[in-house]
Formats: structure tokens, sequence, C-alpha cells
């Protein structure tokens, strides 16, 4: 994963932080984008009694319909289906695939694409004097095909269907932002669950789009596998996943600081921390590839 990319996918852990952070303080203290921390709270309700039961889930119902639609966005371009498929099975096999090893699997990823890269043209060079026409043919709607999907060449940003899905989300959480500023940021009563479900929503797509981003793209609201992995390989001396693991794992940490300190000083501006991260995150992709096409 390029630079670019890391640091677009920092700022949409810091905007994961900063949902969480809020919904656990004014939103009836449980999660937006932990589902797991959700489930944990469902279990205490239903064995021991508590409030948190019924926010849970209804959270856990806004993540898991904001994943579904945005998924199901995402795989409608084409030849990206399989793509998004096998990138799905990696975040869905834990933080360990697109959490942990984000960083070094971006990279390999960058070499394995640029390898396959040199394969494809002496391939094409090889066909294209055995066969012009026939290859010439195939090569030509291969590579229109690739166009309809979701793939991108590395550097140029992440597929158009999550920059689609992530321009949603930053209008989703505007409005979240805006509603929650007309009620003073202390939002109370059914105000208080749509907004609760709405950011739910928001952090589902989220997770979703980077699950379709491939190799320019990491889990963003979920980091247990992350943590898993450094702590794991400090022990045994292994190479420990690349810098920008961490720099995530700050970010998702310095997101919930922010808007926890904002609310306290300014209670109307903090719901606006989340749209913010995520329109830089945006800004940042569109920025590389306009300089890509230049």
């Amino acid at each position: 994963m390029n630079a670019r990319a890391q640091c677009s996918v920092a700022l949409l852990a810091a905007a994961s932080g900063a949902v969480d952070a809020l919904a656990l303080t004014v939103l009836g203290q449980v999660f937006a984008g932990v589902m797991t921390g959700n489930l944990v709270l469902m279990g205490v309700t239903a064995g021991a009694g508590g409030e948190q039961g019924l926010p849970a889930a209804l959270a856990l119902a806004g993540y898991a319909t904001g994943t579904a639609l945005a998924a199901r966005y995402c795989r409608g371009g084409g030849g990206g289906g399989g793509g998004g498929d096998g990138v799905g099975e990696s975040g869905a096999g834990g933080d360990s695939a697109g959490g942990s090893g984000g960083d070094s699997a971006g990279e390999g990823g960058d070499r394995h694409g640029a390898g396959g890269a040199r394969r494809v043209r002496s391939s094409g060079g090889d066909s294209a004097r055995g066969e012009r026409a026939g290859a010439g043919t195939r090569g030509s709607h291969g590579a229109k095909g690739g166009a309809r999907g979701t793939a991108r060449a590395p550097g140029t940003g992440w597929p158009p269907r999550v920059v689609h899905c992530l321009m949603l989300e930053t209008v989703l959480l505007a409005a979240f932002a805006a509603a929650a500023a007309g009620l003073d940021g202390r939002p109370e009563g059914g105000w208080r669950t749509v907004l609760l479900v709405a950011a739910a929503f928001a952090m589902g797509a989220q997770s979703a789009a980077m699950l379709a981003g491939g190799t320019l793209a990491a889990p963003s609201t979920y980091f247990t596998g992350t943590l898993t992995a450094l702590f794991a390989q400090l022990p045994a001396g292994g190479r420990a996943p690349g810098g920008w693991a961490a720099v995530r794992l700050v970010a998702v940490t310095c997101g919930a600081a922010g808007a926890v300190a904002l609310r306290s000083t300014v209670p109307q501006s903090a719901f606006g921390v989340p749209a913010v991260l995520v329109a830089g995150a945006l800004l940042l992709q569109l920025g590389g590839e306009r300089a890509a096409r230049e």
C-alpha cells in the first residue's frame, strides 16, 4: 500500500475512533463500529440485566445494513466482484489479514502486482508474435473488463465504487453532525437512537468499502488483529508489521480523544469531527488520482 493510501486509511481509522467515542459517551454507552463489543453488551444484558441491550442491538442492525448495502454496491462493478470476494475473505479472517499485516501485505501486493504486470507484458509479446489477431482481441476485451471492474493500477487510488461509498458516508456523517448540533450536542430519547443507528450504518459502509479496496485499503474500524500481530511477533523476534499499522492504532486513539475533548468544550462541534476526517481521506485519494493522470 502506498503512502497516500496509508494516510487515507489512518484518517478513516481516526474517524471510526471519534464515532465510537461519541457513541459510548453520548449515544447510549454502546459502540457504533466495534460490533464484538456490542455482542458482549447484549450478552451481559441477557445474563444479568442492564440498559445497553437494546441500543447495542439497534447499533448492530444499523452496522449490518450499512455493510450489506455497501458490499453489494462495491461488488456491482463487473470484474471487481471476484476481487471483492477475495478481499472480503482476508478481512473476515480477522484483522489478521487486513489489519495486522496490512502494511506488509500491501507491499507484497504491490510487488506481486508489478511481477504480474511484467509477466503479462512478456506473455502478451509472445502471443502477439505468434497469433497477433487473436491475442490482440482477447487483450482488448480483458482490458475493457478490468476497466469496468474495481481493479486499479497501484498508486492511482481506490476503486470508484469505494470512493462513492465513502462519499455517501461523508454526507451521512455531515447530516449526523448537523442533527447533533441542532440538539446542542446532547441528543435524548428518539434522537439518540436515530443518531446511533446512523453512525453504525456509516461505520458498516466504511468497513465494507475498505474490504473492497484491495491492496490499497486496510480495516479501519477494528484493530484487535493488528494488536495481536504486534504482540505475537515481539517474543519470536519476527519481523513486526510495518509502521503504518501502528499509525492506524494511534489514529483511532487520537480520533476518540479528540472528539471527546472537543465535546467537553464545544459540544455542538464534536460530532463534525468524523465527517471532516472521512472527507480528508477522500481528498487525499482524489488528489492522488489527479496527480497520476497528469
